[in-house]
């Protein structure tokens, strides 16, 4: 038994066509509901996770929403990998490394951007 919900035909459909194959978010041309969705209007701090190799979400592919946001305090995480994950692309999820070195920063970077702490 799998422990998983699929995705929604149409939802998958919209999203290999409007964000991956038509790269809509990216150009500025994707609208939600009836709103346009605009990288450059961003005002929240991104952060990303990136592996230098990964063929799935490759850095050309994530790095560019940083110079588009309106924010300056987004912030790169490498992660280079772990042994003995066979998916590496779901590694920075399960791996050791991951675990050990990368989850801590997110944390750290989690609380730091937190506007309701101390409330």
């Amino acid at each position: 038994m799998l422990d998983e919900t699929p995705m929604a035909d149409r939802l998958f459909e919209d999203v290999v066509e409007l964000l991956y194959r038509e790269n809509r978010f990216m150009r500025g041309s994707l609208v939600v509901g009836d709103r346009l969705a605009d990288p450059n209007r961003i005002d929240a701090p991104v952060l990303s996770v990136v592996q230098p190799e990964c063929s799935i979400a490759p850095p050309r592919s994530i790095l560019p929403i940083h110079a588009l946001t309106l924010r300056t305090d987004n912030r790169v995480l490498w992660y280079e990998g772990d042994t003995g994950v066979a998916l590496q692309h779901v590694g920075m999820l399960i791996g050791h490394n991951a675990h050990q070195y990368l989850w801590p920063e997110i944390f750290q970077w989690i609380i730091a951007h937190d506007r309701n702490r101390g409330q």
